[in-house]
């Protein structure tokens, strides 16, 4: 009898070998749905008293959601604790991203030249980006958020600039080898650019570099460019010009009546000092002109033909300064735009001609802190109207008439 009491006790503990009744606790208590798993792969998952049965042997691993996993060697009875999830921390240090700003995008100038379909230009370049598009008939405008052209505001070192393209939209009024960035924001942009509805483009141009002396050029099926630059009295300068000669080429194959176009462009710059020292001064002047005229001769001494010329220059003396955290930038700028037409027949010329000279200064000053940046600043735009010109002459001496001038602030 004694023997076979002994048989039955061991069938039971063989029976129940490998079986593991546990419980899943936490710091406050049991954990339920707390996924329990045998090295085998077998699975078991706790009740609402964090309870569990499972057949296996070796470790078992403990996962709750909000918990540390935690593995375990296996036994008969099991109480596992564990702990809540820390988590892997980082630290990130530096200035909190502004929240407030709008979408914008930036193109530098390396960027540029592996962009394709954009020909080098910076300015073309920024009708491929997103919210932006292009007028028909090679005008060349750009158009953000669907608004008309003369909505969207450009800005050169902080000088608004009238027409961003030359005639045609072939390319645009500066060259991007002397440009560093683009940015272009479609809209949302803050209250320091007014007077603007659609959007902003503001170029940037580079420092001029002062370790050597450069000369280049480009030639071109449309046009030839030639840039210099290098140290000039503890500063740098860049010079560059760039004339099209589509006129020259395409006059002996057309008509002489049918008008050609043409362009000009040219930029002096100039930079001395240092923005953590006494401030750093950057002279600058740039033009543009556009022209389409004919080649019509008409009777001896008597020339026949048509022009239409637009230009406009700008001069500016940015100054920048900085100390430490705090940063100044005053723009004073002033300049002409030029609208001229004339057509001259059988020696008799009917020509218009409206000059404005805009002027205006941008100052703006920047304090830098660990939760943003705090700015304040001011913007002045004023312009003159002077002598807008409606006139005849010729052998007849016809009389012209002139407007008086004009002057505006904002």
């Amino acid at each position: 009898m004694r023997l076979v009491l002994a048989l039955v006790v061991v069938g039971l503990r063989v029976a129940d070998a490998g079986v593991i009744h546990g419980v899943v606790v936490g710091a406050h208590g049991p954990i339920a749905g707390a996924t329990v798993m045998s090295a085998h792969g077998d699975i078991a998952v706790s009740d609402n008293d964090g309870r569990f049965t499972l057949d296996a042997e070796g470790d078992v691993t403990v996962s709750a959601p909000g918990f540390v996993t935690r593995t375990v060697a296996a036994k008969a009875r099991l109480v596992v604790e564990l702990h809540g999830d820390a988590g892997e921390i980082i630290e990130v240090t530096g200035k909190a991203p502004e929240q407030t700003k709008p979408l914008a995008y930036s193109l530098t100038a390396d960027e540029i030249r592996i962009l394709p379909g954009t020909g080098n230009d910076i300015l073309r370049a920024a009708q491929a980006l997103p919210g932006v598009a292009r007028i028909p008939f090679g005008f060349g405008g750009l158009v953000l958020r669907g608004t008309s052209p003369r909505d969207t505001a450009v800005y050169l070192d902080g000088i608004e600039v009238p027409i961003a393209f030359h005639f045609g939209g072939v390319t645009s009024f500066y060259p991007s080898g002397m440009l560093s960035e683009l940015a272009l924001t479609a809209g949302g942009f803050g209250v320091e650019y007014g007077r603007a509805q659609g959007g902003l483009v503001t170029l940037t141009t580079r420092e001029p570099r002062t370790d050597a002396y450069r000369i280049g050029g480009s030639i071109g099926l449309l046009d030839s460019a030639a840039t210099a630059e290098g140290p000039w009295h503890g500063g740098g300068f860049t010079i560059g010009v760039r004339r099209s000669y589509f006129d020259t080429v395409v006059s002996p194959f057309v008509a002489d009546d049918v008008p050609l176009p043409s362009y000009l462009d040219a930029q002096v710059r100039l930079s001395f000092g240092e923005p953590a020292q006494r401030g750093r001064i950057s002279p600058t002047i740039f033009l543009s002109l556009d022209r389409v005229s004919n080649q019509a001769s008409g009777a001896p001494g008597q020339p026949e033909g048509i022009s239409l010329t637009s230009m406009f220059v700008r001069a500016a003396v940015p100054y920048l300064r900085t100390w430490g955290p705090l940063t100044l930038r005053i723009v004073p700028w002033l300049g002409t735009n030029r609208l001229s037409f004339e057509d001259i027949n059988d020696g008799r010329g009917e020509t218009f001609a409206r000059p404005i000279y805009p002027y205006g200064t941008r100052a703006d000053v920047t304090r830098d802190t660990c939760w943003g940046d705090l700015r304040g600043g001011l913007d002045l735009d004023g312009g003159y109207l002077s002598h807008t010109q409606l006139g005849f002459s010729g052998p007849s001496d016809s009389p012209s008439m002139t407007t008086n001038g004009s002057s505006t602030l904002a």
